[in-house]
């Protein structure tokens, strides 16, 4: 059984934008094939801990922001990124990850600029929201404890002509905060409910959840002092149970509860009848006597495929990050 402090938490986010790549070249060269045995990130992983990650578009090339302790030789957390192509060719049923030399784009260096302090910066997750607003949320111990906040910009600050690149925040969204951690938040498509994970009740982390309002900009919405905020039951047990991800119908999260293969393990239920169904374990193919961590699933080209963390043996060292196809949801 392994023990891994709150401080630990990596997490990583990607930006995507576009549409999967059907490739069916047959000299295409593949890079990282992703298949149902997890696969070791390679070209994201280092001896230091690099973990957990947040999906939220479809994929091409895009640039992702990830948490290491990389900068500080394990002393502390800051958000980092790099980019990567990854594509589906339909002639082999293969998903691939290929890893360019791209330099980072203005938003993603005024944004990682903007947060990293000496404290962690742990869980980015960036958001297209509504009403013309971009968000960038993770989450920050500068308090002593971990607080959710967020970075906005309107959208068409970075896209169009005469750009003014601006930034805002951060925010500390006390209307979610608690004097305990809270972080790894996740929003459904429609902008109306968002769930994160807290050790706010008797020092053990719980999924928690929060009504939305999509005619409000989050920044100004998640700081009201009378949010109703409500612990999901069947998705939080007598163990921690932690970063919850929305995929569709699915909740994803990890929990060292019971049962499982050893320290912690990702599982999954789903919403039907608008309650949540008992948590399932991934299995054996995915888990492993070790911790896996913040798992996100993302869809290309039809198949299913979940990102996740784990500090299982024959990796670079402390967590990496993993890639792997599922057939389970």
């Amino acid at each position: 059984m392994k023990a891994l402090k709150i401080f630990a938490f990596v997490v990583l986010a990607f930006l995507f934008s576009g549409c999967p790549i059907f490739n069916n070249d047959n000299d295409f060269v593949y890079t990282t094939i992703v298949g149902k045995t997890p696969v070791n990130l390679e070209e994201l992983n280092t001896e230091y801990d690099d973990f957990n990650s947040d999906l939220p578009y479809d994929a091409r090339r895009q640039h992702i922001y990830f948490s290491s302790n990389r900068n500080s030789s394990g002393a502390n957390f800051d958000i980092i990124y790099k980019y990567f192509d990854i594509s589906y060719h339909e002639k082999d049923d293969i998903v691939d990850i290929y890893w360019p030399d791209v330099y980072p784009h203005d938003l993603e260096s005024a944004i990682v600029n903007l947060a990293n302090n000496t404290s962690d910066q742990l869980g980015p997750l960036f958001l297209e929201g509504l009403k013309g607003t971009d968000y960038f949320f993770y989450a920050e111990n500068d308090s002593g404890n971990f607080d959710i906040k967020v970075i906005h910009t309107p959208r068409l600050d970075w896209g169009s002509y005469k750009a003014q690149k601006r930034l805002f925040g951060p925010v500390n969204l006390k209307g979610v905060n608690s004097e305990s951690d809270d972080y790894y938040p996740t929003i459904n498509t429609d902008y109306t409910q968002m769930w994160f994970c807290s050790n706010r009740e008797n020092n053990q982390f719980d999924i928690y959840s929060v009504p939305l309002n999509p005619d409000e900009y989050f920044y100004e919405y998640l700081n009201k002092t009378d949010l109703v905020i409500t612990k999901e039951e069947v998705l939080s047990g007598e163990s921690d149970d932690k970063c919850p991800i929305l995929f569709g119908d699915y909740m994803i999260f990890t929990s060292n509860r019971p049962g499982g293969f050893g320290g912690f393990d990702l599982y999954y239920s789903k919403k039907l009848n608008n309650h949540w169904t008992a948590p399932v374990n991934f299995g054996a193919q995915i888990n492993s006597a070790s911790d896996e961590y913040r798992p996100f699933p993302f869809e290309i080209g039809g198949k299913n495929v979940m990102i996740f963390s784990s500090n299982r043996p024959g990796g670079k060292g402390g967590f990496d990050l993993y890639a792997v196809r599922i057939e389970d949801i």
